[in-house]
């Protein structure tokens, strides 16, 4: 979005890079992916819908207990993420480039995150535990992020952050469709994607903090959500 790189960048730029992107997926969606749609001509459509789905996930407890490590980890990572951006906006004066560039090295953290998750799955360790520890870890990035002001600290924890972000995604999306039939992942999924945009949506109002207590508080409160849902999930193991 910065004209100083290329002239005819601007903020819209992002917006149709974006909107290309998408349509190149769906292209390649269209094109690449079988799937074999099974119709249930009982089922009709209701905007009731989405909300008898919230209803029936939490009548199963093992949905319930998921739903919630699900939101307490998606509502920290949303802190983090829209936390860390304003402070280095507001208070070390980034602009669209040095932003840019910290997401640039956030994606660069997933990517190797990613990379690392494929190798440690092969071997024989508990989903759950990889979850709880990798979850623990992004704890400790963003309760650190928060007692620190220059920006070298905030770039390496925010790395580090990033490394271990996929493992806790990727897998607890594995053990959240772990607990539905075949015929009932469309159900299942369909909570998690809910779980998650409420998640994102709790974390935007609560950046509204920040011009009351700062934005150190609010990434403090993201990182106790992370260890909250790490907490919760032990406790769920345990039982």
């Amino acid at each position: 979005s910065d004209s100083k790189v290329v002239g005819w960048f601007g903020y819209s730029t992002p917006l149709y890079f974006s909107a290309i992107i998408a349509f190149l997926a769906a292209l390649w969606i269209q094109t690449s992916f079988a799937h074999h749609e099974r119709h249930n001509p009982n089922k009709t459509f209701s905007l009731l819908r989405p909300l008898i789905l919230f209803k029936d996930a939490f009548v199963n407890a093992q949905v319930r207990r998921l739903a919630l490590v699900l939101f307490l980890f998606q509502f920290g990572v949303s802190l983090f993420i829209q936390s860390i951006l304003i402070f280095l906006n507001s208070d070390l004066h980034y602009t669209s480039m040095g932003l840019g560039m910290y997401w640039v090295l956030m994606g660069v953290g997933f990517i190797l995150g990613l990379i690392l998750l494929k190798r440690v799955t092969r071997k024989d360790f508990s989903t759950t535990r990889l979850i709880i520890y990798s979850l623990l870890l992004q704890t400790a990035a963003v309760i650190l992020s928060s007692l620190f002001v220059s920006e070298t600290p905030l770039w390496i924890l925010g790395f580090v952050f990033a490394i271990f972000n996929p493992a806790s995604y990727a897998l607890l999306m594995a053990v959240f469709s772990d607990v539905a039939h075949l015929e009932s992942q469309g159900w299942v999924m369909g909570i998690w994607s809910s779980v998650v945009a409420l998640a994102f949506v709790a974390g935007a109002l609560c950046n509204n903090l920040i011009p009351i207590f700062g934005v150190d508080p609010v990434i403090f409160i993201g990182g106790l959500a992370l260890g909250l849902s790490a907490l919760l999930l032990h406790r769920s193991v345990k039982r």
